[in-house]
Order: C-alpha cells, then sequence, then structure tokens
C-alpha cells in the first residue's frame, strides 16, 4: 500500500486483504506521527511523559491505563489534527483526572478552550469513519 497523489493505492492481487493491509497502514502512520504530536500537549498538561499504543479500541477513540499508557485507536488516522489533539489531550487529562469530573473538564479547557466543539465535531466525524467489518475488529464507527 502506497499514498500517491493524495490516495492510498492498493496492488490488484492484494484486493483481499486490503482491509487489514489499511488498518496496518493507519496503525503504522499513528505510530510515527502520534508521539510527535502528544508531546507539546503532555508538556502543556505537566503530565509525564507517556507511552503511546495505536491499537484498535473498538468504540473508543482512545483509553490510558494505570500505568500512564496512552492507548489511540487508529481510526483517529483519520480524523482533521485539530480532532487527533482533542482526543490526545482528552487521554492525557485522564492520567491526572480519572474521570469525567468537573476538574476534568477544566483541565481539558485550560489547554483546549474551544473542546466543547471539538468534542461535538468528533461525534460528527465518528459516524464517517471506516472501521472493518470483519470478525474481531470493531464494526461501525470509532467513538469518544
Amino acid at each position: 500500500m502506497a499514498l500517491a497523489g493524495g490516495r492510498l493505492r492498493l496492488r490488484r492481487d492484494r484486493g483481499s486483504s486490503a482491509a487489514g493491509e489499511l488498518v496496518a497502514w493507519y496503525a503504522e502512520r499513528g505510530r510515527q506521527w502520534l508521539p510527535r504530536r502528544v508531546g507539546p500537549w503532555a508538556e502543556r498538561l505537566a503530565s509525564p511523559p507517556v507511552d503511546l499504543v495505536v491499537r484498535p479500541l473498538g468504540y473508543r477513540w482512545g483509553s490510558c491505563s494505570d500505568r500512564g499508557a496512552l492507548n489511540i485507536h487508529w481510526a483517529v488516522m483519520q480524523l482533521p489534527a485539530a480532532l487527533v489533539d482533542y482526543v490526545l489531550v482528552h487521554e492525557l487529562a485522564h492520567l491526572r483526572e480519572p474521570n469525567h469530573s468537573p476538574a476534568f473538564w477544566r483541565l481539558v479547557g485550560r489547554v483546549l478552550p474551544d473542546y466543547e466543539s471539538r468534542r461535538a465535531r468528533l461525534d460528527e466525524w465518528g459516524a464517517r469513519v471506516w472501521l472493518p467489518g470483519e470478525a474481531g475488529s470493531a464494526d461501525g464507527a470509532a467513538g469518544g
């Protein structure tokens, strides 16, 4: 699979494995790009350095572990950068505030004053992202 002229190109003889190859392509791009993207947000939130894992998460855009690792759905790579940032900030904020309390939303709002509009746009985008319908993977769109 290759990106050429703004389009993903897949050899015809690979058509039967296209969904898996596309997932792998998005995941690899996420592993390359997201760590550079999360760094400045982690600094702004005074978050310790985090491990970032790109993987399928069913209907969730992201999650964080008790050990401080961020899990980001590979489908996030289909979103505009401003919405990717919202997902990253949301998960980083959970490292300090584990639930969606008023303190959590104040923390998110401190670094993303427009988080409410981004959150609404993410809901709209969630209905449009591509996810494969194969066994063992999510069906439909990812969500928050």
